[in-house]
């Protein structure tokens, strides 16, 4: 037990490094633990990472479950680079869960863009939920489980194959430590998310370049 949470404090460590260097905001809230929020211009994951692990061990033994992840931006975001960066927040849940269990037949990904904000715009908070994955869990006859945040997905998916009605497991904690033991595959997993988002950070930026120039020209 102690090699497993001597594992986990490092694991953390190289986050808070890794995030604090990109300028990213790591301060955490209750709500870290249950819903997959993200920085503005990013598809980096910072948090959710315990939701996520007991979501795709369980979708590893239910393989008849499916997992339609939805990626949204900000409506502040403009139109093309929310719909790019909405994809690219999907695609990097699904690696994660495929990483940890789920199969790839199980994951598909879409985005909303900047149109299907969850709350109001007009704060820096509601910008920051309306950044965001939701996850449209359906069982092995198509019928839908859930379709909202990770947290009610793991709670309905518990329910409906059995398990327990809360977001837990009896054995769960102890499964996500052994998992957090593989550091070596969550740091080079980590490194890849960082260049996928200083690529996407330019892609973004030329973007939001070609609007303002859009806006310009039209103004004009």
């Amino acid at each position: 037990m102690i090699r497993s949470i001597l594992a986990t404090l490092s694991l953390l460590a190289f986050l808070a490094s890794s995030l604090l260097a990109q300028g990213l905001n790591t301060n955490a809230t209750k709500d870290d633990w249950e819903e997959i929020n993200f920085e503005t211009g990013s598809a980096v994951l910072v948090d959710g990472y315990p939701s996520l692990l007991r979501l795709a061990e369980l979708l590893a033994k239910n393989d008849g479950y499916r997992v339609k992840v939805e990626g949204h931006g900000d409506p502040n975001t403009p139109a093309r680079a929310a719909e790019k960066l909405g994809m690219a927040r999907a695609n990097m849940v699904k690696q994660f869960l495929e990483k940890y269990g789920a199969r790839p037949s199980q994951i598909s990904v879409a985005t909303a863009g900047n149109t299907s904000p969850k709350v109001g715009n007009a704060t820096k908070e509601g910008r920051f939920m309306n950044r965001r994955v939701n996850l449209n869990v359906t069982d092995p006859q198509g019928r839908n489980v859930s379709a909202a945040g990770v947290g009610d997905a793991i709670r309905n998916l518990n329910a409906a194959t059995g398990g327990p009605a809360g977001m837990a497991d009896p054995k769960c904690c102890d499964e996500i430590l052994k998992r957090l033991d593989k550091l070596d595959d969550i740091l080079a997993l980590l490194r890849g998310m960082k260049a996928d988002h200083d690529s996407l950070k330019q892609e973004v930026a030329a973007l939001k370049a070609d609007s303002s120039k859009a806006s310009q020209q039209v103004a004009a």
